[in-house]
């Protein structure tokens, strides 16, 4: 080999090899350097190093430049601290068993398989609580749900329904609301407000609570409507649908009087023009019986009852129809019948007298008895004619 001063430079040469080079403070090795070891009190500068069989490239190094052991770092290998403990890592894809102790996922764990837990919480709360004896089909997992029967707790319970009004299916979300509940023991639904559609089918009673009235709209959805309401019962009610097809009669005005007359009395009446308001008004107050009217029905029994005074017989007043005691018939009879054509007994005439004129009085063989003096006329002349006759007396 050799050595040269070249330029300043010290080369060092095996051979014609240039193996090393000195310039200035700085010294080029061509070649391999086998020492013991090496100290430097400054930077060591090599494209790889080689430690025993393991080659580290560049590249390789480059991993370790910069790094602070338990933060992750871009392109940089990643360490623990002194806690064994790392952060800032993003992604981690390993393909074999993951065991930890703990696990804390601040957002959505993606499990592309079987899940196996001794426990699982959901908010604090045991999901093995909820679900516990529940067997779930996969294969139906998104549109069945098993539940329990529960026909006799007394409680309210709100009734679930689909989130935001969805009514089209698929994945939706639920929600109640406090004001509609569902009581198992009594079989009540709560509901504050309904709105029904088509025809509907009620069995057994129906019990309304309502405050206001039942409001129909009829066929043509206007601002008018009908309104059934009730006069508030003071005594439980019952009111029966007849059993024909027909328009129910309503009254002017609310009323708590029952009307008593039945359909055969009220039938009556069809077809009946002559009665007015006025007629109808002195029919109500009437109170007979139809006893007492029927005794004026000239198809009526006659009776065989005793007058005594105090009774009464009807009479019409000059078109006023009375009722007038038998004693006072009898003062009127008495002073106004003059005559009785046809009077063939009478019991004592014990006064008044038989005046001039009275006619033939023929006893038959009957006697005449008096008190007093009997005067009677003799027909001299024998010819009937009293006036001729004088007056005489019968011994």
């Amino acid at each position: 080999g050799s050595a040269t001063n070249t330029s300043g430079n010290l080369i060092i040469k095996s051979g014609t090899t240039t193996a090393l080079t000195f310039a200035g403070a700085n010294a080029t090795l061509a070649g391999t350097l086998g020492v013991g070891a090496v100290t430097s009190t400054g930077i060591v500068t090599g494209t790889a190093f080689t430690a025993g069989s393991a080659v580290l490239a560049e590249a390789e190094l480059e991993l370790l430049d910069g790094l602070t052991a338990g933060t992750a770092i871009a392109s940089k290998v990643v360490t623990t601290d002194a806690n064994i403990d790392t952060t800032g890592q993003r992604n981690l894809t390993i393909s074999g068993e993951l065991d930890a102790a703990t696990g804390d996922f601040s957002g959505d764990v993606d499990i592309d398989g079987t899940l196996e837990a001794d426990a699982i919480t959901v908010n604090g709360t045991a999901l093995a609580s909820v679900i516990a004896g529940t067997t779930v089909n996969l294969a139906t997992l998104a549109s069945t749900v098993t539940i329990t029967d529960n026909e006799s707790t007394d409680e309210n319970n709100a009734v679930i329904f689909a989130a935001g009004g969805d009514v089209d299916g698929g994945s939706l979300g639920l929600e109640s609301d406090g004001n509609l509940t569902y009581n198992p023991s009594s079989g009540t639904l709560n509901v504050p407000n309904i709105s029904v559609t088509g025809t509907q089918t009620i069995v057994n009673s129906v019990t309304m609570n309502a405050s206001n009235a039942v409001i129909f709209e009829g066929a043509t959805a206007d601002a008018h409507e009908t309104t059934l309401t009730t006069v508030d019962a003071t005594g439980d009610r019952t009111i029966s649908l007849p059993n024909v097809s027909g328009t129910l009669p309503v009254l002017a005005a609310a009323s708590a009087t029952a009307i008593t007359s039945t359909p055969e009395e009220l039938n009556l009446l069809d077809g009946v023009s002559g009665l007015v308001q006025a007629d109808l008004t002195k029919l109500a107050a009437v109170d007979s019986t139809a006893t007492e009217l029927n005794i004026i029905d000239g198809n009526a029994t006659v009776g065989t009852t005793a007058v005594a005074d105090g009774d009464g017989i009807v009479t019409n007043d000059g078109g006023t129809m009375r009722q007038t005691t038998v004693q006072t018939f009898a003062t009127y009879f008495g002073s106004e019948i003059t005559a009785m054509s046809n009077l063939v007994t009478t019991g004592a005439l014990n006064s008044g007298t038989i005046a001039t004129g009275f006619g033939v009085i023929d006893n038959g063989t009957s006697n005449v008895t008096t008190g007093g003096l009997l005067s009677i006329d003799t027909d001299a002349d024998a010819d009937d004619n009293t006036a001729d006759s004088s007056s005489g007396r019968l011994a």
